[in-house]
Order: C-alpha cells, then structure tokens, then sequence
C-alpha cells in the first residue's frame, strides 16, 4: 500500500436473531417527507455506550434485539463497551476460553475473540464501537429504519449465516514507546491496537419507577368520563404484537380498582365524536385509541400521520424507559401539564450528566486486555464464585 491510499478500515463482524440493528439519536425533521425518526428507543442508554469507550454519545450504536449477539474483530483489536443491567456478557478468546464481563464496562476485543451478549427480561441494550462504525449517512442518520430500507439492520439468517461485517473508524494509533529492552516483549508497541479511553461505570443507569408520565393529547376531550378514569386508573399491559412501531396496550387481567372483566376497560369516545377523523401528524409517545379501545403508544419507528384519537402523550423524560418494559409487562399513566414534563426533562439530564461522574477510567495492559492493570471485575466474580446469600459490603 502506498503512503498515498488509505488505511483499509478495521471491521467487525456482527451475528444476531430478529430486532438488533444500528442506531443513533435519528432522523428528526424528515416528518413532511413521511420519515419518522427512528433512532434508539433509550438515547441514554445510547449515550453511556458510548461514553464508556469516550466517544461522543450521539454515534450510532448497535441496539441488541433478541437471543445473543456476537461482536468479533475481523482485522485488528477493537473497543467495544455494552450499556445494559439485565444483560449477560461473555468474552471468548481465540484459544477458546471463556471468561464472564460485567455489564455498564468496555473492553478491547483482540482480533478474533468473541464477544457474547445475551439481552435479558426484555430490556433495551447497546453496544459501542470504539470510533464509531464507518459507514454513510442517510437523512442525516445511520439509524436503521425498515419500512424504508434506511440503514443497517443486523441480521443472521439462511441467507446470511455469517451475519454482517461493517467497517469500523477506530481509533488513531498511539505513538510508539521507547524501545523495550532486548528480550522484555511485554512493552512492544502493537500496531493493531488503537489508543482508546476505557471506562467502566461503578452504578448503573437506572430510572426511578412509578407510573408513566402523559400531558392530555388533542383528543383528551373526545372521551367520556368513565374512559378518562379508566385510561388513567387500568394498569396496562404490553402486548406480544407490540414493537419499534409501537406499543400495544390491554387492560391487566386485575382491570381497573372497581372495574370488572378487562374487555370493561376499553376505552370509548363520546357519541359525538363517534365519526371518523382526519390524518394528522404525530410524534413518538403519542398514545392512539383505535377502534377496539385498546391504547397504542407510538414508538421511534412509527407513521408521520395517524388518524385515530390522540388521548394522551408520553412526556420525553419518560418515553425511553418504554424501551425497558418486556412483553407481559404492566405500566399505568398519570397525567402532568407542561410545565412539569419540561420540569421532568431537565431533572432527568440533570440526573444523567451526575451519573456519567461515577464512570472510571479502566487501565490497559501492553497486549491491549484492559482487565490486565484494571481493578478485579468483581460484579463477574461473585457472580460465579458466591454463593447464595452472601454479598458485598462495598
């Protein structure tokens, strides 16, 4: 290769089952054009990916969906670090041996080791490229959006075993050291590693529970009295047909405190605002009600136009923790006005920009492993070793 071409980028190969693609904070702004914005479900969640390699939050990440994913290096070493509580993380290197990585952590993958990440109980997950993954912009977004073809889904199946390789940016190599003494190999200058800041989070990133926070939508006044007391007073539950497009709802099999059988908890319009009503615009969070009565939450994937009811909207500071409610689950709704939704919103990036002081900077050995100089991952160990009953005082 001559000085003059380009250093071919590092890639790395990704396997995974049905829901994982690439995701970034989206495309906002493509509305009249009829692209909804897509992006991470948890862009918090996003940003602390990548935050623990020190790249910046908003670079597209992978969004784990189902069953396991698989991250291996094809060429040289890459950081990888993984947001997520209920997520189980397994590295196997090249020889075969396998070790158990905690959650909310990087670590340098070397070339052809393998990192395992098994999404649990349904909550949302990301994983970070070190650098970033190299790969165009479309709208001004690499979020994946598949009604559209927009974007990198991640996929293995009978078409591709294999998965997908995409090329990563990296990072910029670290300036050689001074030369080793003869014989002490330990301190060579790898050319296959890129400089990187590691960092592993000492608490994880949690939301506070309690019902789910709605400002009254433009239709609220469509509905009668009993169907207002009923949405706000159901503890609802999220459907199996649910997905990124959006979140179906059904009363709980408990239905509303003095309610009867669930179908009694279907919400209905008054009888003048039986007819039919215009498409509109709408935006992720609004909350729809078709006509059987069963609310719909509006994910990052859903249509630009809507034309059933809008009865409520999910104020931004608790929409991403929608990304964390599993099949089966149950939520309920309480209603704030304006002022507290925006009051919502700064307390919650407040909450974040405190949480990123608890990341630490994680050391790394001369071979690339940042485990080797690091403190003990102790969260892996006493998750093997301990036996029940017995925790930590730290």
């Amino acid at each position: 290769m001559s000085a003059s071409e380009p250093a071919a980028k590092p890639r790395l190969r990704i396997k995974a089952a049905v829901g994982t693609s690439l995701q970034d904070r989206g495309r906002p702004g493509w509305g009249q054009a009829a692209v909804p914005p897509a992006g991470a479900q948890d862009p918090y969640y996003l940003a602390a990916a990548n935050l623990l390699l020190g790249n910046p939050p908003d670079l597209a990440a992978v969004e784990i969906g189902l069953g396991w994913v698989e991250f291996t290096p094809l060429d040289q070493a890459l950081a990888l670090a993984w947001a997520g509580t209920h997520i189980e993380v397994r590295q196997q290197n090249p020889a075969g041996s396998m070790r158990k990585l905690s959650p909310w952590s990087s670590q340098t993958l070397p070339t052809g080791a393998c990192l395992r990440i098994r999404r649990l109980a349904g909550e949302a997950a990301y994983v970070a490229v070190g650098g970033g993954f190299a790969l165009p912009e479309i709208l001004g977004s690499r979020s994946f959006y598949g009604l559209a073809g927009l974007g990198t889904e991640i996929l293995s199946n009978a078409a591709a075993p294999e998965g997908v390789i995409l090329p990563c940016l990296g990072r910029d190599p670290a300036p050689a050291p001074a030369p080793a003494p003869v014989g002490n190999e330990a301190n060579m200058f790898r050319a296959d590693l890129f400089r990187a800041d590691l960092f592993r989070a000492s608490a994880a990133w949690l939301y506070p529970p309690g019902p789910i926070r709605v400002v009254a939508g433009p239709h609220h006044d469509w509905f009668d009295a009993a169907s207002l007391s009923r949405f706000y007073h159901t503890i609802w539950t999220k459907a199996a047909a649910s997905n990124r497009m959006g979140i179906r709802l059904s009363a709980s099999p408990a239905g509303a405190a003095g309610e009867g059988a669930a179908g009694e908890n279907r919400l209905t319009r008054r009888a003048a605002r039986s007819g039919e009503i215009l498409s509109q615009g709408v935006v992720a969070g609004a909350i729809q009600v078709p006509n059987d009565g069963n609310p719909i939450i509006l994910g990052q994937d859903a249509q630009t136009t809507g034309g059933y009811p809008v009865i409520a909207c999910v104020i931004t500071a608790d929409l991403p923790r929608l990304a964390h409610l599993a099949v089966g689950g149950s939520l309920g709704f309480q209603a704030v006005n304006l002022a507290e939704a925006l009051a919502a919103h700064h307390q919650r990036e407040a909450d974040f920009a405190a949480w990123r002081q608890n990341l630490r900077r994680v050391a790394m050995g001369a071979d690339g492993d940042n485990t080797a100089n690091a403190a003990i991952d102790r969260h892996a160990l006493y998750a093997e070793n301990l036996i029940s009953g017995v925790v930590s005082n730290d």
